[in-house]
C-alpha cells in the first residue's frame, strides 16, 4: 500500500513504483492514459484519450501493457471488445486529479491487455454521467452512458450487472419504464462510483428500466454510496488509496 503525505491542496504518493503528485482538480480535466511494456512505467509507451476495442488490430500493442499511468477513470481488461462474454480479467484505475497516477497493473491483466475504456464523460469526471454494463466489472461490449432522464433504457435488452457514477448528481432508478415501479435514490458525494456488482447495494440484475437524474422524496430507499477506491483488480481486489 502506497504512504499519503499530504500538503495543502497537493497530494503527494509515495509508492512501490516511485512518486507521483497530485492536485485536485477544478473544472474539466479530459481522461487519458498512457501504457507501458515494462512495469514501473517502462519501456515502450502507448497514449490514449478514447475507446480502444482491439489494441493489436488499432495500435499494435496487444498483450503488452505491463503498467499504466492515468487522469480519470480508465479500464483494461484481457479480451477483446470489453471482454465482451463477461469472463475476463479487469484492472481498472479512478483517478479523480489532474495529475497522472502510476501502477503496475494487477496479475489478473499484466502483460495481457487487449482492449481499453474510459469511466464517464470524455470532458472529465466533473460532468455528472450514469453508466450501465452488461455483466460485473465494467465488462460487455455494450454500454449505456447517460447524462440526463432516460425513460426506457436499451442496454442489450436491459442487461446489465455493474454501473459507473461520475460528477455531483445523484440519480433514481426504476424497475419500471416512464419512471414507475419500485424506485431507489442512488445518493453520491461527489466522488466517482464504481460499482462492480449493483447487487452489492441491492440492486437485482437486469431489473432497471428507467433512470432520473437526481432524487426525490419519493424515492422507496436511498442509498448513500461511498467513494470507490482509486484502484482494483478483478482477481485480486487491490484497493490501495481513497481520495
Amino acid at each position: 500500500m502506497g504512504r499519503l503525505l499530504v500538503q495543502s491542496s497537493s497530494i503527494l504518493l509515495i509508492s512501490a513504483i516511485g512518486v507521483s503528485t497530485f492536485q485536485l482538480a477544478s473544472g474539466l480535466v479530459a481522461p487519458r492514459t498512457t501504457l507501458y511494456d515494462r512495469e514501473n512505467s517502462g519501456g515502450m509507451t502507448l497514449t490514449l484519450t478514447d475507446y480502444s476495442f482491439n489494441l493489436g488490430t488499432q495500435h499494435n500493442y496487444n498483450d503488452r501493457a505491463r503498467s499504466v499511468c492515468a487522469v480519470g477513470i480508465w479500464i483494461y481488461y484481457d479480451d477483446t471488445s470489453y471482454s465482451k462474454d463477461g469472463r475476463g480479467g479487469i484492472h481498472y484505475v479512478n483517478n479523480p486529479n489532474s495529475e497522472t497516477y502510476c501502477i503496475n497493473l494487477g496479475d489478473g491483466v499484466k502483460g495481457k491487455v487487449t482492449s481499453v475504456k474510459y469511466g464517464g464523460h470524455s470532458s472529465g469526471l466533473s460532468v455528472s454521467t450514469f453508466t450501465l454494463f452488461e455483466y460485473d466489472w465494467f465488462q460487455g461490449a455494450s454500454e449505456e452512458k447517460i447524462t440526463v432522464d432516460k425513460s426506457r433504457l436499451t442496454t442489450r435488452n436491459v442487461s446489465h450487472k455493474s454501473l459507473i457514477i461520475t460528477g455531483p448528481s445523484s440519480w433514481t432508478v426504476y424497475e419500471g419504464y416512464d419512471y414507475t415501479l419500485a424506485s431507489k435514490c442512488l445518493s453520491v458525494s461527489g466522488r466517482s462510483v464504481l460499482l462492480t456488482d449493483i447487487s452489492s447495494v441491492g440492486i437485482r440484475h437486469n431489473s432497471l428500466r428507467s433512470v432520473r437524474k437526481g432524487c426525490t422524496t419519493k424515492s422507496d430507499e436511498t442509498i448513500y454510496l461511498d467513494s470507490s477506491p482509486i484502484t482494483g483488480n478483478k482477481f485480486l481486489v487491490n484497493s490501495t488509496v481513497t481520495f
